[in-house]
């Protein structure tokens, strides 16, 4: 079983390498703000709640809304592969509880990936990052400067949370909360650090070379 943490900064380029991860390992997939997001699209009080601190103003949620979310979706997509935890834990106490968490059900967390970017380069890809008001497909329009309709003929826009005031709140946030996640797993003997400002395919590359070597059988 291989059970990964995916971390670093908005726009980093998790989702792409994630997509890669998934593909290459069949793990379950676990990515909060996804979670959240879809939540907060619900018409109650709680939708309310959770749009007006995640979505509009970039703040990070309490940890023990965002901590009930995973553990209820991990205990109803129990996996024998594996769990690739994308952009969560996002705080120290997250992190402990989820080790705790998967600790109780004899798992353990192998690997923490860190795709690191400097702020500037966040704040210059998040501009160019536009979703599908359909089916919430994500572009860029560093990638695909022309595009304007979504594959499906939805059209594309910015979401809120990638506003400047949004994504200034967001990394300011990152930067507070979550950086110190990664003394932690160094601590426990499972980070490592991949320079997110290269190539799509060397970043896919040196994630390989650590994930083949992290799941390679024992002798």
């Amino acid at each position: 079983m291989l059970n990964i943490i995916l971390i670093g900064p908005q726009g980093c380029g998790k989702g792409t390498q994630a997509q890669y991860i998934l593909n290459t390992y069949k793990l379950t997939y676990i990515e909060a703000g996804a979670m959240i997001r879809t939540r907060a699209h619900l018409h109650d009080k709680k939708a309310e709640i959770l749009n007006h601190l995640s979505s509009q103003k970039g703040i990070l949620l309490p940890d023990g809304i965002v901590m009930d979310m995973v553990c209820d979706e991990i205990e109803e997509n129990m996996s024998i592969n594996g769990y690739l935890f994308d952009g969560f834990p996002r705080s120290t106490m997250q992190y402990t509880a989820l080790s705790d968490f998967l600790a109780e059900r004899k798992i353990k967390i192998n690997i923490g990936l860190y795709i690191h970017i400097s702020d500037e380069e966040s704040i210059k890809r998040l501009g160019a990052r536009r979703i599908c008001e359909k089916c919430k497909k994500g572009y860029s329009l560093f990638l695909e400067p022309n595009r304007t309709v979504c594959a499906c003929g939805g059209c594309l826009i910015k979401r809120q949370d990638d506003e400047p005031t949004a994504i200034a709140h967001r990394l300011d946030e990152f930067h507070k909360s979550t950086s110190p996640i990664l003394q932690l797993m160094k601590n426990d003997g499972i980070l490592k650090e991949i320079n997110g400002e290269q190539s799509i395919d060397l970043i896919s590359s040196e994630i390989q070379k650590y994930l083949t070597i992290e799941n390679a059988p024992v002798a």
